[in-house]
């Protein structure tokens, strides 16, 4: 893409209402391992919430432990198939 995901999530926050000055866009990330640690440097172990999808977020908040990182998780895009209910069986 010839837009990092992050500058698109930051016009979409400005569109939303959010002011520039109170997002924080945090640039050369190139997986999530990367965002925890930078993340987990900027906010100095203050306590955050982790917007991610739910199938995305055990991941997420395992790499953002290992960075000692005080994420609250905030699960989005939840998706469920009705054909996949009855897989158990």
């Amino acid at each position: 893409d010839p837009k990092a995901h992050a500058e698109i999530l930051f016009e979409v926050a400005k569109k939303f209402g959010v002011e520039e000055e109170k997002i924080i866009l945090i640039k050369d990330t190139y997986d999530t391992h990367d965002e925890a640690k930078k993340i987990s440097t900027l906010l100095n172990r203050k306590k955050f919430a982790l917007v991610t999808s739910a199938y995305h977020m055990p991941r997420a908040m395992a790499l953002f432990k290992q960075q000692k990182a005080k994420a609250i998780a905030a699960p989005a895009e939840f998706l469920l198939k009705r054909k996949n209910l009855d897989s158990w069986r």
